[in-house]
């Protein structure tokens, strides 16, 4: 089942890149928790789960990720206008996913990515930065 993450990793951060609009965008989108530039996005894998559905081996596989959405905090309303703009984007991007967008290089397909909220965006002002949370979680049905 580990062979998985990095493709679902990928496939993620590549409908999260597509967020934004005219110059607001993410510097960088990666699959790692260590920003160097902002605006950017970072998926990290926080729990899989697999269950039989069927007898044949079928498995139902849940694969949830946290994706943070990272801001320069040393202005607040660009950092809060940038938040507005690409956390939409996300969701947005997201929820449009084409069913070319959630078929794994392998013919794996992924069921609809589900998108839950963690709550309020977090405030550093003394590190000057903010971000946003959001879990992901993406489900396949494999033999």
């Amino acid at each position: 089942m580990a062979s998985r993450i990095p493709a679902i990793k990928e496939r993620l951060n590549e409908i999260i890149a597509r967020a934004g609009e005219d110059d607001i965008e993410f510097a960088e989108v990666l699959g790692v928790d260590y920003p160097q530039a902002f605006p950017a996005s970072t998926l990290m894998l926080t729990f899989v789960s697999q269950t039989d559905v069927a007898t044949g081996g079928m498995t139902a596989n849940e694969w949830r990720f946290i994706q943070r959405s990272y801001f320069d905090y040393s202005e607040p309303e660009t950092a809060l206008d940038e938040m507005d703009i690409l956390i939409e984007g996300v969701l947005t991007e997201i929820r449009r996913a084409t069913p070319d967008d959630l078929t794994l290089d392998d013919g794996i397909y992924l069921e609809p990515f589900v998108i839950e909220d963690f709550g309020d965006p977090e405030e550093f002002p003394d590190q000057r930065v903010a971000f946003k949370t959001l879990y992901i979680t993406a489900r396949t049905e494999e033999i």
